[in-house]
């Protein structure tokens, strides 16, 4: 007899042991769930990269996510998968994105500095570093992408 898959009863009635202990999904090849002794459920899918190496996916929190669109999250895993496209490759890339920090930086190395005086330069470095830097400097450059099209002065606007 075949197993259920995931369901919302089922993952209630998980309960939590004294040691973490992993459930496999038979519905969705890969899928996963981790129940800690906490009974905090997390979910994972395992998959292979490119160059064969296995990895697993943070996929869904369970309390966060309800089960049917972490199956259907899941499920979007292997049709991406299917198609070709490296998921861990994307990833990589995006987190390897640079950040404001290093365009700021970049920007004040080669447009700041040059043409100004030494306390014009430690003013402005100081507005930037107390200002600019701590509200963006973790936004990766592709977030500011989607205001390419954008005149300065509406630009002012929306931030």
């Amino acid at each position: 007899m075949k197993m259920p898959g995931f369901t919302k009863r089922l993952l209630n009635n998980l309960a939590p042991t004294g040691k973490e202990y992993v459930k496999w999904d038979t519905e969705s090849s890969g899928l996963s769930g981790r129940i800690r002794p906490t009974d905090r459920k997390v979910f994972f899918r395992e998959c292979r990269t490119l160059e064969v190496r296995q990895i697993k996916l943070f996929t869904w929190s369970y309390c966060r996510l309800p089960i049917n669109l972490g199956h259907k999250e899941a499920r979007s895993y292997l049709a991406k998968r299917d198609k070709g496209e490296d998921v861990t490759t994307t990833r990589s890339k995006a987190r390897k994105a640079p950040t404001t920090k290093k365009l700021a930086e970049r920007h004040f190395k080669k447009h700041v500095i040059p043409p100004k005086k030494p306390f014009s330069v430690s003013r402005d470095y100081r507005s930037r570093e107390r200002l600019i830097v701590p509200v963006f400097a973790s936004y990766k450059i592709k977030v500011f992408a989607q205001f390419r099209g954008v005149s300065p002065k509406s630009f002012r606007r929306i931030a």
